[in-house]
């Protein structure tokens, strides 16, 4: 994969996630925000962490982060249910906040290596 591509991915992280902060924020209902949610947790949360970490180039890296995502989605949620904490407006948010400041870091780290 080269960095137009993970750049072009990371743009589209970026809108996925804030489109589903507008969506929730302003209270929407209905299928756009089923499929906006379904996406992010299904992808964002691992593509971000992944952005930091080489374990895999290409497709893999795709595949990794969906297969990370959703582990992460199921240990924060199974964490908070055995904590009898369940606030999933919560871990969304601290999901959205996460990955949107890794994937902004790694796009200034990319910004920095492309100025040299």
């Amino acid at each position: 994969m080269t960095q137009r591509q993970e750049i072009a991915i990371d743009g589209v992280v970026v809108i996925v996630t804030m489109a589903l902060l507008i969506v929730t924020i302003f209270g929407a209902r209905g299928v756009v925000r089923e499929f906006l949610a379904l996406g992010f947790v299904a992808f964002v949360p691992g593509w971000a962490l992944l952005d930091h970490v080489e374990l895999a180039r290409g497709t893999g890296k795709v595949a990794l982060a969906v297969v990370l995502s959703l582990s992460l989605a199921i240990a924060a949620t199974s964490g908070m249910l055995w904590a009898h904490e369940w606030r999933p407006m919560f871990l969304l948010f601290a999901a959205v906040a996460s990955s949107v400041v890794a994937v902004g870091w790694h796009l200034v780290e990319l910004r920095k290596v492309s100025l040299r």
